[in-house]
């Protein structure tokens, strides 16, 4: 989450506090609410922290500043602290940061952070007991395991960001301010729509091909495993040893991974405009793309890099893109296709049209099976080369 840390960490601590929160002053209620929004992303500042000392972002939940018993210590010493400080502050300072109102904002700052930490562990993983223990905890990120080509927006975390900002809306609405249509309006048609967002992405997560955690050698989710500071899905030569990872693979594994794949029966879509294909239905390239993610050697970043040594360009055109990376390798050959003809299981097809641009990819995955995905697919499944051979294409060029 990164929308409604401070919205849920607001609303939680209104409800937990709600009778001591009302016996305090207007004006000291507000400061409560401003100071539950800012507890409830400061552990997210770790960020910055570890910035300062170029450490990837996305790592930030493995060290001890996104640990909750990190937070409980500073609690328990502030609660001592304030213990002191209403004994020896003036009647004035007091005056205003009485012991009631200072409970209220301790008893903030823990609900807060807490709150934060569980809906950290709602879809990501978090050291419950560090520094016990280095175990990330989760309660639903196995269940809601997002797609590996959609963004943040389009996934139900993110929906369910959008409905607790509405509920946050609503609560400050009524709270703080006089009524008015508009807002009526505007309250119930931001939870109206976010409420139904929820449910679209949820029947798409459902029926899509769902698989974008990466873990290491030992079983534990990890997104640097060879610890070289960038972030795995982005790493264009993920075990360092010198050979990209298009090329760097097991031939039988990535084969295995696309049959298993297109066996699957998800969604699959070859129009890239279509809605299927904007909340994850997969087309051919796709198909491919995860199943290179799938043994641990994702192609994008190779791709980028394959575009940057041509040209600068902020838009890449990844099947285009893997077809110059094997030209420029001199590692296709065109396929006589008024022949009949064998291929061998592992060889990857590029259908081409007339201008030379790929209209297809797909891969053989065994006697006379091709994973790919054809125009007429709503589903993922293999096709026989036949099938293939009969779709529109000029020219089939396929690995040596």
């Amino acid at each position: 989450m990164f929308l409604a840390h401070g919205p849920i960490s607001y609303l939680a601590n209104e409800v937990i506090q709600r009778k001591k929160i009302s016996r305090l002053k207007f004006n000291e209620q507000i400061f409560v609410s401003i100071l539950a929004l800012l507890f409830g992303i400061l552990p997210d500042v770790d960020i910055l922290i570890l910035q300062m000392f170029s450490i990837p972002q996305f790592s930030h939940h493995n060290y001890f500043t996104h640990a909750p018993l990190f937070y409980i210590g500073i609690w328990l010493v502030l609660k001592l602290k304030v213990v002191l400080f209403d004994k020896i502050v003036n009647k004035k300072t007091y005056a205003v940061l009485h012991h009631d109102l200072m409970d209220v904002i301790l008893n903030t700052f823990l609900i807060a952070t807490m709150v934060h930490f569980l809906a950290d562990a709602l879809v990501g993983g978090i050291m419950l007991i560090f520094p016990i223990s280095t175990f990330q905890f989760t309660i639903l990120s196995s269940f809601m395991i997002p797609n590996l080509f959609l963004p943040y927006l389009l996934l139900p975390d993110f929906a369910i960001e959008l409905i607790l900002c509405s509920l946050f809306f609503i609560h400050i609405y009524k709270k703080f301010f006089q009524k008015n249509i508009f807002f009526d309006i505007l309250k119930y048609s931001l939870l109206s729509v976010s409420t139904l967002f929820l449910f679209v992405t949820i029947f798409f997560s459902t029926q899509t091909y769902n698989k974008s955690y990466m873990y290491d050698g030992s079983g534990k989710e990890n997104y640097d495993v060879d610890m070289d500071g960038l972030y795995d899905k982005k790493d264009m030569d993920i075990d360092n040893d010198g050979t990209d990872n298009i090329v760097d693979i097991d031939l039988k594994e990535l084969t295995q991974e696309v049959k298993d794949i297109s066996n699957s029966g998800k969604l699959a879509s070859f129009d890239s405009g279509s809605i299927q294909y904007m909340f994850g239905g997969f087309n051919s390239y796709r198909l491919l793309s995860q199943a290179y993610f799938n043994i641990s050697s994702p192609i994008e970043g190779a791709l980028k890099n394959t575009v940057k040594e041509r040209a600068y360009t902020t838009k890449i055109n990844y099947v285009d893109t893997l077809h110059t990376y094997f030209v420029e390798r001199s590692l296709l050959q065109e396929l006589d296709t008024t022949k009949e003809s064998v291929l061998n299981v592992g060889t990857l097809m590029f259908l081409l049209d007339e201008n030379g641009s790929v209209v297809n990819i797909g891969l053989v995955v065994d006697k006379d099976s091709v994973g790919i995905v054809l125009p007429a697919d709503r589903e993922l499944k293999t096709h026989t080369l036949q099938e293939v051979l009969e779709s529109e294409y000029t020219k089939v060029e396929t690995t040596k």
